[in-house]
């Protein structure tokens, strides 16, 4: 979905990668049926169940075209009961051996010069830990100075020195992308929301519908992980090949509109432009100017 979706040429088109993390707890359900007539005002009624144990996930989808895109790496984990966002069940540690392991696969399987997608969840940006911080001491600040022959003087204070280092911190890169440009890749980040445009939220859709769809009152935690496993091994390369084609012509088509907007302001501003050009406006201030049906002015 880079640059438009790479309108071009299909035989030069760059294989695109999406990956991301996402969960299912216990009593996860799809199925709004109850047993209880929501008329029957005596009976009492279940209180939905959102706690518990569940499981964290993360995979990788390839488009591949209708015959050989794919599921990657698919892994998952007991993610605790915690109630905060499930990108807390993650961490850098984590997603940067998971982040090899990806790339180990992309290798295994041929797929080079890829352009991976990600959001920006913390832990995707993650920079080496020995990058230097404020907070380090200032005696381990000029330590970098004198590495990477910064010129200093040591009665300077902590905040001037520091920002002598700024202008090297600040060209550090995240970790995986570092990773990624060793092994032949790119890595592009997704603007902030619009999540219904990330193609592998509705590979994530088809996944968590097949598991909640099953639940019922007696499903076990353990049932809750074969569904799961099951779920993603009936991923076939055109379900996965479809949510891609489905995101990316809802991006079309909002890269069309905004294109087709922006015509327009460019061409209301050059119409404004040439009128003005012919003389200074009969009109007064409080006057306006509306232009019926029939193109006709009315001066109100």
């Amino acid at each position: 979905m880079c640059e438009a979706t790479q309108q071009i040429n299909p035989a030069t088109r760059r294989t695109v990668v999406y990956l991301d993390e996402s969960f299912v707890h216990h009593h996860y359900n799809k199925n709004d049926i109850s047993l209880y007539d929501p008329t029957d005002d005596l009976d009492v009624q279940p209180k939905a169940k959102h706690k518990g144990r569940r499981f964290s996930f993360i995979a990788a989808i390839v488009d591949g075209g209708p015959d050989n895109s794919k599921i990657l790496c698919y892994e998952k984990f007991v993610g605790g009961k915690q109630t905060k966002d499930y990108h807390g069940m993650f961490d850098n540690s984590y997603f940067v051996d998971w982040f090899r392991r990806l790339l180990e696969a992309l290798q295994d399987h041929a797929i080079a010069n890829v352009i991976i997608v990600m959001d920006n969840a913390k832990y995707h940006k993650c920079i080496p830990d020995t990058t230097p911080k404020f907070t380090w001491r200032k005696a381990d600040l000029i330590d970098v100075c004198d590495t990477l022959g910064i010129a200093y003087s040591p009665s300077e204070l902590k905040a001037t020195i520091w920002a002598k280092l700024q202008p090297y911190t600040s060209a550090v890169v995240p970790e995986v992308v570092e990773m990624a440009s060793h092994a032949g890749h790119e890595v592009k980040y997704s603007p902030p929301h619009h999540s219904d445009l990330q193609p592998i939220e509705l590979v994530w859709a088809i996944v968590k519908g097949n598991v909640g769809r099953q639940y019922d009152t007696n499903t076990s935690f353990h049932d809750v992980e074969q569904r799961l496993d099951a779920a993603f091994e009936g991923l076939t390369s055109q379900m996965v090949h479809g949510c891609i084609m489905k995101a990316e012509s809802d991006l079309l088509a909002i890269h069309q509109h905004i294109s087709t907007i922006d015509d327009d302001d460019y061409q209301d501003s050059s119409d404004s432009d040439d009128g003005d050009s012919g003389g200074s406006s009969e009109n007064s201030d409080d006057e306006i100017v509306v232009f019926g049906s029939d193109g006709q002015s009315v001066v109100v």
